[in-house]
Parts: structure tokens; sequence; C-alpha cells
């Protein structure tokens, strides 16, 4: 693989990753203020309509803007710029049919969908969600052509400007409904809002990318469809219905707690406020703050299907084996260490993010599952970007399975702890068919000690002296600190910086991590590098690296 399209791929995947990272720290950032102005109960009924909602937009975007941007780079890399042109044509008509009849659906369904969730009360906040259906799917095929063209700095940005816009108006419009007098379930509805009105902000600024894009373009554009447009439309829907059902998956397994949590523990005595709030714990501290080290897989993964499938389009063994191989690498030089300051740090965490120690246990048994739903989340896209569309669908389905079987084992042994336990189990079982799959398929012969044993080294080393650090300084600032919340956000600002310092040193000095591979990180990896290079223990050591 030559280094121009190794930047290009792995450039576009930090683009991606660093947005989604921000957009992620600004949707757990935001949760802080909300949990205390609408509290567990709040919190429990927005997490029902979000829970839909992640549901009813899936089933609106139908897999259509990974499609799309499969076709569209299997298109420009035989110069059908034509053809690339048709494609986003029909998928805007066909996101736009699809996003009026579910937000219909969500909104006419309200009562009902509140029901089976197990709370009347969260009928308002689906309804008012509902109106970022209308949205969210036009701008998806947006972004889908943008990335079919590996083009991922606009649908970074616009990731970013939508979480802006939706933390400004569910913070504001949140506090204003609360001090008109309006009561939990209005502001609950207030803060769901929002999301439609930062997917707005968000497709005024894709649009403006895409509309350059295509006058980049126009100019090697004959005005000849390359095909009929129904023929176009199957092709589309061939690739999207495999990837809305593997898209289908999380939001299913979230259905299971969906339908399962809520119920489950007010069988076993709860009453409903109780069990809404625990929900609310399990959503919030649990499964928001893992979808931080996920945001890399789905980033990773977003870069990696329309370059899979440039590569089998070129016939490329080669580049498809070494953009599977980088991309392992990436997941794991990031997953291990985000696991382990989860799980090391999870009471710091719950305090200063939500004033309450509630979730600690929750956090500490869905770190792990964050390794492995993002080992789930990658393979899928490798799976389907090499043409086996199906394979990942089927294996998804399959820890889900036992997903819910498992709730029901576990929730009326453990409680809550119960839920989250059965999560991890869930994608260990679908994480593990789906490696096998693409190890049997590909014939990709990882490098483990690359992968898995250095990766592992560095995080161990490091967990070692974060944990005891931690203890060590909360043993001094105790009782110099009045409020737990202040000393928890103080010891984690210390503690994580140098942390993290000190890994990346350790990933150089073992060899994880080459000089020459941190010149592929966009806007800093140069100065990096020149930095780095001054020390010669690390010069040596990528030397060394080279030798066959």
């Amino acid at each position: 693989m030559s280094t121009t399209k190794s930047q290009t791929f792995v450039r576009g995947a930090f683009f991606m990753a660093a947005a989604g990272i921000v957009s992620k720290i600004l949707g757990v950032v935001y949760v802080v203020p909300l949990q205390n102005m609408i509290g567990n109960y709040g919190m429990g009924l927005y997490q029902l309509a979000y829970a839909l909602y992640v549901v009813m937009l899936y089933i609106a975007l139908a897999g259509f803007p990974l499609a799309l941007s499969k076709a569209v780079a299997e298109r420009t890399v035989v110069n059908d710029y034509d053809g690339a042109e048709q494609t986003f044509r029909v998928s805007v008509r066909l996101m736009g049919i699809t996003g009026v009849v579910s937000f219909l659906l969500m909104y006419a369904g309200a009562p009902l969908f509140a029901t089976i969730g197990g709370n009347q009360d969260a009928t308002l906040a689906i309804r008012a969600l509902s109106f970022a259906v209308l949205v969210v799917p036009v701008l998806a095929a947006f972004r889908g052509y943008l990335q079919g063209h590996q083009q991922m700095a606009p649908s970074g940005t616009s990731q970013v400007v939508e979480q802006l816009v939706r933390v400004g108006v569910i913070l504001v419009g949140t506090y204003l409904v609360l001090q008109s007098g309006r009561g939990v379930s209005f502001g609950a509805a207030t803060a769901t809002f929002g999301g439609a009105v930062g997917a707005l902000a968000s497709l005024i600024l894709v649009a403006y990318s895409v509309q350059k894009m295509r006058r980049r373009f126009r100019h090697r554009l004959t005005g000849r469809n390359t095909e009929d447009d129904r023929a176009v439309r199957r092709k589309l829907i061939r690739y999207a219905i495999p990837i809305s059902l593997a898209s289908l998956v999380l939001p299913i397994a979230q259905l299971v707690d969906y339908s399962t949590v809520i119920n489950l523990l007010k069988w076993i005595g709860w009453t409903e406020y109780d069990a809404t709030g625990a929900y609310g714990v399990l959503t919030n501290d649990g499964y928001r703050l893992i979808q931080l080290p996920v945001t890399l897989a789905t980033a990773i993964g977003t870069s990696l299907l329309p370059a899979v499938s440039e590569a089998i389009s070129a016939r490329n063994d080669r580049l498809l084996r070494e953009r599977i191989d980088i991309s392992f690498r990436l997941m794991s030089l990031t997953l291990f260490p985000a696991t382990a300051v989860l799980f090391l740090l999870a009471e710091p965490i719950d305090i200063m993010l939500f004033r309450h120690t509630d979730g600690v246990q929750v956090m500490r048994i869905v770190s792990f599952m964050g390794i492995f739903m993002s080992f789930e989340i990658i393979t899928t896209y490798m799976l389907q970007g090499i043409g086996r569309m199906y394979l990942p669908v089927r294996n998804m389905l399959t820890g889900t399975a036992c997903k819910l079987v498992i709730n029901v084992a576990l929730i009326p042994l453990l409680g809550i702890e119960g839920a989250a336990i059965s999560a991890a189990l869930a994608y260990v079982v679908s994480a593990w068919l789906n490696l096998r799959s693409v190890f049997s398929i590909t014939g990709v012969r990882l490098n483990l000690g690359m992968m898995l044993t250095r990766p592992l080294a560095a995080t161990v080393l490091t967990g070692l002296p974060l944990w005891g650090g931690y203890r060590l300084l909360h043993a001094l600032l105790q009782g110099t600190i009045a409020s737990e919340r202040l000393l928890a956000t103080v010891e984690l600002a210390i503690v994580l910086p140098l942390s993290v310092l000190f890994y990346g040193i350790l990933t150089l000095l073992i060899g994880s991590v080459s000089l020459t591979e941190l010149l592929y990180i966009p806007k800093i990896g140069s100065r990096i590098n020149r930095l780095l290079a001054r020390f010669p223990w690390l010069v040596k050591e990528e030397k060394r690296r080279k030798r066959p």
C-alpha cells in the first residue's frame, strides 16, 4: 500500500474519530446538567424516547448512506462520475420518502410505544423527537456521498455542529421549560426536541459541502445516465438491506432492554419510579460512557467500508489486507486503555458526571463490553466491504438472542447489573463470530504482538500507576476539598493527562507505533514526529522495527 493511500485512509479515520469523540464528549457533558435538572426519572423518560428513536432512525435510513458510500466508491474508482451522481440523486429521493413515513409512524404511535416501554409519561418525549426523523435521513445521504469520495472532514465537522446546536437547545430549552413550571415529562420532551434542531443545522452545513464537491466533478459529467434509475435503486437496495439489518442489531439490542429491564424489575417488586430510574442509570451512566471508545470503531468502519470496496473493485489483495490490519491496530491501541480507565476510575467518573455512585458497578461491567462491541462493529464493516453482506447480520442476531435470554435469567437475580452483564456477554458472542469469519474469508493473519500483546502490556503498565496514583492523590486531597464532585474532578484532571502521556511513551518504547506512522495523523502528526525524533532511543526503535 502506498504511503499516500495509507495516509488518506488513516487520516479519514482520524477525522471521523476526532469529530465523533468531540461529539460524544459533548454528549456526555450535557448529560450532567440535564440529569441535575430532570433527575433519574426524567433521564429514564428521555432514554426511553431515544431508544425508540434509534430503531426508527435505522428503519428510515435502511442502510442507504453506507450503501451509497460503497456504491459511489465503486463508481469513482473506475472514473464513472455520471454513475456516482445518479446514485446520489436516487438515494436522496429514497431517504426523503422513508423519513416522512418513519416520522408519521413514530408520532402517531407514540402512546403505544410508551406503553410498551413501561411508562406513558414518555409519550410527549417520543413525539418531540420524531421530528428529527424527517431531517436525519437526508442528512445521512449527503454524508454518505462525501464518504464515498473518502472526504471525511466535512462529515466530521457536521457531526460536531449538530451536537453543539443540539446540546445548546437541550440545556437552554429544558431550563426555560422547567422554570415556567412545566413538569419533568415536558422537560424530557424539550430535551429530545434538541435532536431535530441539531440535525437541521448539520444538514445546512453538509449540503454546502456536497454542492462544492459536485461542482468539482461537474466538468467530468457527460449528462448521460449509465443505468436506468430503477437499476440503480435495485443495486442500492441490494447493498442497503444487509447493511440496514446489521445496523438494526444495535437498536434491537437496546430494544431488548427497552422492553425487558423496567418490566422485569417491576415484576420482582420494584416500583415504576425506581425501575425507570435504574434504566436511566444503565443507559446513561453505563452505555453512554462506553460510546466514547466505541466511537473510534464507528469512525474507522465508516472510512473502512468504502476503502475496502475500493480495494475489492481494484482487485488489490495487498491493499485489502493492509487496510484490515491497520484498522485492527488502531482499535487495539485505543480500546484497551479506554477500558482500563473506565474500569479503574468508575467511581470518580460517576461522581464527577452524575454526583452519585449508583452506576459504578454498571460502568465497570460495561467497560469490557466496549472492547467486544467495537470489534463487532469494525468486523461488520469489513465483511460487508468484501461483499459478505448478510454474514455479520446472522452473527449479530445470534448475540442479540443471547442477550434476551440472559436478560430474563439475570435481571430477576442481579437487578440492573444483570442487564449490564447480559449486554457484555452478548457482544462477546457476536464479536467472536465476526472475527472468525473475517480471518477465514480474507486469509488475513494478524501480528498478535502488534495487535494484542504490546497494547495490552502498555495498558497494564499504565493501569497500575494510574490506579495507584489516583488512590494516593485521593488520600492526599481528601478533606481539603469539601465538594465530592469537585474533588473527583480535580483528581481526574491530574491523573488522566499524566496517564495518557505515560501510555503514549510506552507505545513508542515497545514499538506499537512507529515514528513514520505518526505522520498519518492529520495536522499534528508531522510536529509530533519532529519532536520525538530528537530522542535517540525512539529513533533506534523505529529503525529496528523497519528491519525485515
